[in-house]
């Protein structure tokens, strides 16, 4: 584990490291990605968890850094509804950022029967619910530089009517949302699960989006011209590009799986042009991924 006194003395060279500069070009928006959480689980093979110490960590360096905005990816907290874990976390995420959260699978649900609308009713009570109607699934658009809309990836899976309703309302909402902002350079879809981890045509899998429902999604996101898919839930860093559609998946702050076992939170830049994902592990700032 790492100790919290070693954390905090390379804050600093993080967050100057983390796309360097002291203004916010109009044509620039930076935002920081902060996923799986995990509040609650006390250890990880053998590690003792401090997702407290790491989420205040992580917050200083994006306050000095420049950051826009925060997304988080979901799964805040380790059992589903659990008020002593979100009470947890809302007592770490202090900060004068704003930042946009998603329900993740242990947030929410993860089997059919367990996803239901008292626990979404829960967590927008919470205070997490965000956009026009405070719900877990909004738009968020930056002037004609950068659109996102944030889906909510268990709704289709659900055995609840209520929750499985809201499968059918966001994709309209998306649809549209990016009606709306189709004029912006850069358009995000966001979500905890990915849509895929290496095709379009790829085997449902526990790390993506059941099939039925991710066509429904290509669909919309071919239509608007929508290329970036930003999502957590892997708990490792990756990055696809299929069918002209790029997915970003980021590691978690809580523990790590794959190879590259680097703890830490993504800080995205984003151009008219270009989209840029640079890793900030915490005990060093390094890697840089675009499209």
């Amino acid at each position: 584990m790492n100790h919290p006194r070693r954390i905090l003395s390379i804050g600093v060279l993080a967050a100057l490291l983390c796309f360097p500069g002291k203004s916010l070009a109009q044509d620039t928006l930076r935002f920081a990605w902060i996923t799986d959480l995990h509040f609650g689980k006390r250890d990880h093979e053998g590690e003792i968890l401090a997702p407290d110490v790491w989420l205040r960590h992580s917050l200083q360096r994006i306050s000095s850094s420049g950051t826009n905005f925060i997304f988080l990816g979901g799964d805040i907290i380790e059992s589903s509804n659990d008020t002593a874990q979100y009470a947890l976390f809302d007592s770490a995420m202090k900060t004068a950022v704003p930042w946009y959260p998603m329900p993740g699978n242990h947030d929410i649900g993860t089997d059919p029967s367990s996803i239901r609308m008292d626990k979404i009713n829960a967590w927008i009570g919470r205070g997490y619910g965000r956009g026009d109607h405070n719900r877990e699934f909004y738009g968020l658009a930056f002037g004609g530089l950068a659109a996102f809309f944030v889906l909510n990836t268990q709704a289709p899976v659900s055995n609840d009517p209520a929750v499985f309703a809201r499968a059918d309302q966001q994709l309209a909402e998306m649809d549209s949302f990016f009606t709306v902002h189709g004029s912006a350079r850069q358009k995000f879809v966001c979500s905890h699960v990915p849509i895929f981890v290496q095709t379009q045509e790829e085997a449902d899998a526990y790390f993506n989006i059941p099939t039925a429902y991710r066509k429904r999604i290509l669909a919309l996101m071919h239509k608007h011209g929508v290329k970036t898919y930003l999502a957590g839930h892997r708990h490792e860093n990756g990055v696809a590009r299929s069918g002209g559609i790029t997915v970003f998946s980021n590691t978690a702050l809580s523990f790590q799986l794959g190879t590259d076992k680097r703890r830490g939170y993504n800080a995205f830049m984003v151009t008219p042009d270009s989209v840029m994902r640079q890793f900030v592990p915490l005990d060093a700032a390094e890697g840089s991924e675009g499209n």
